[in-house]
């Protein structure tokens, strides 16, 4: 029954059945009949074809929203009850945070939280919302707006200052993590307010960092960025005065509350009130 619940699940995220199958690792044909056995079994019409983009109808809009955080609190239970006796944590990180001082920070919780072991896995903010939100994580660690977080609580952690780069830059091009991410939408106004309004958007900041280096501009980047590059001697980094990010750790209220994920919680605060930016 599980499974045809995350065929709706999966419907809603992508708008297609091929979509669907992709984001499932099943066949396209494999989730249009778990959508008819789910049709048949609760007696209602639960999605309207448009030529290959499918939507779905108010009445699967209503059993998801009453279904979902069931099936969360189910795939925790499953996931718990599965785990080897040393207890797999698994935890979803920005990727800029677990690319630059976040892996340290994990390493440190994992020899602290022993026999358990932090599976630690990178995504963009919004995903990782989803993710956790869905119980495939237990928590996430997410620089900037956690997005629509639905019934996870979300704390911040601290904040992590925002620098320029500069290495020979031969224009006044300034060139930041792309428009729709999670850190833009939490410093943006703030940014644009200081008159630091990004000329090329990129997909990373680290790639951002590559582009400041060869010289194509200046980078907006957040310090630890900075901080986990080999820098070339002539490199300027300058901190953006009131200019941060936050950090965020989101999850459901009863996995917040238990010992080992407010041991995590309070490594990351320390982690982030410690570092000499």
């Amino acid at each position: 029954m599980l499974n045809l619940y995350e065929a709706l699940e999966a419907l809603k995220k992508t708008g297609t059945m091929g979509q669907a199958g992709v984001y499932l690792r099943i066949s396209q044909s494999a989730v249009s009949k778990r959508i008819a056995a789910l049709e048949l079994v609760t007696k209602k019409k639960l999605i309207e074809k448009n030529g290959r983009r499918v939507s779905l109808t108010a009445e699967a809009e209503q059993l998801i929203s009453k279904v979902s955080p069931l099936l969360a609190d189910i795939r925790l239970e499953l996931n718990t009850l599965s785990a080897p006796a040393a207890a797999e944590l698994h935890v979803g990180v920005s990727e800029s945070i677990l690319a630059s001082w976040g892996a340290k920070v994990l390493w440190s919780i994992e020899n602290s939280l022993s026999p358990s072991r932090i599976v630690s896995h990178a995504h963009r903010g919004p995903l990782l919302t989803q993710l956790v939100g869905s119980g495939t994580y237990l928590v996430g660690i997410i620089a900037g707006e956690p997005g629509t977080i639905g019934s996870l609580e979300c704390i911040q952690l601290g904040r992590e200052p925002m620098v320029i780069l500069e290495c020979n830059a031969q224009t006044d091009t300034l060139i930041s993590i792309e428009a729709q991410s999670a850190t833009w939408q939490a410093i943006k106004r703030k940014s644009v307010k200081l008159g630091l309004v990004p000329d090329r958007f990129v997909e990373s900041f680290f790639s951002a960092a590559s582009l400041a280096i060869a010289g194509f501009g200046k980078a907006l980047l957040p310090a630890g960025v900075t901080q986990s590059l080999k820098l070339p001697r002539n490199t300027s980094v300058k901190t953006v005065p009131g200019l941060h990010r936050p950090v965020n750790m989101v999850g459901r209220k009863h996995i917040l509350a238990r010992p080992d994920i407010v041991n995590m919680r309070k490594m990351f605060e320390q982690q982030l009130g410690s570092m000499s930016w």
